[in-house]
């Protein structure tokens, strides 16, 4: 068991007769999960191939988001982006800076400075280590160690916890927050508008009171509430930021 606690970064507290463990998830360790996940997605879902337009348009303009984000140790080469043709309305990242979006979303969407608001969010996701916590909720410190440890049957176990990150909801908090870094993600860039997440959280709200294949809404806060508080952010913080008005992307 020492081992085991050593191996994931873990300092033991005794009192009395409990054992308090503070885990620490090195860089390291988030990008190991998020990389076997994202194979075993790969390989399981229909992605573009990296030459086609759609791919190449989402990879340069989650890249220049990416420079925004000031996580340490990670830069815009540790994101990587990924379209899925499917028709569900849904996007996600994992751990490690894999951002996936579906073409489902992308055929909804009304412009560009809407896709960026969305693949700002999930870069905020990330830059904020919202999935260190969730990783240390879903998983045993067995599970942690053989995972991040590289043992035998990790792949498999990386898996289990990529599927429980990416159908989980975050918290209230959390999605708040990566709204918010999305917000200032795209006018700190500079290219789009970040009135385009709040018309996004728009477009959800009359999209989900119609039905529809939206996986979006079943892991989202209310869109109304959070459009309410971006609007807040951008009058407060960025009133001076560029308005809509890009146009589709591809």
């Amino acid at each position: 068991m020492k081992k085991l606690l050593l191996a994931l970064g873990i300092t033991v507290l005794l009192s009395g007769c409990k054992v308090v463990a503070d885990i620490v998830i090195s860089d390291a360790d988030e990008k190991q999960v998020g990389l076997q996940y994202y194979g075993y997605l790969c390989d399981s879902l229909n992605d573009l191939p990296a030459e086609d337009p759609r791919s190449q348009a989402i990879t340069t303009l989650g890249k220049a988001l990416a420079k925004q984000q000031e996580r340490r140790n990670f830069t815009e080469s540790d994101f990587t982006f990924t379209v899925i043709d499917d028709d569900v309305v849904n996007a996600f990242a994992l751990p490690g800076g894999y951002i996936f979006i579906y073409t489902g979303l992308l055929n909804k969407v009304a412009n560009s400075d809407q896709v960026a608001g969305v693949i700002a969010h999930e870069i905020g996701h990330v830059a904020a280590e919202h999935y260190k916590e969730v990783m240390l909720k879903s998983s045993s410190l067995e599970v942690l160690s053989q995972i991040v440890g590289g043992k035998s049957g990790a792949g498999e176990l990386a898996k289990n916890v990529g599927k429980y990150l990416i159908n989980m909801k975050m918290s209230r908090n959390n999605e708040y927050q990566a709204d918010s870094l999305s917000v200032a993600y795209v006018a700190k860039d500079g290219t789009y508008s970040p009135w385009g997440m709040k018309s996004f959280l728009d477009t959800l709200n009359v999209m989900g009171s119609s039905g529809g294949n939206m996986e979006i809404l079943t892991t989202h806060p209310s869109s109304e509430k959070r459009a309410e508080e971006v609007t807040r952010i951008i009058n407060d913080h960025y009133s001076t930021a560029k308005k809509e008005g890009n146009g589709q992307l591809f």
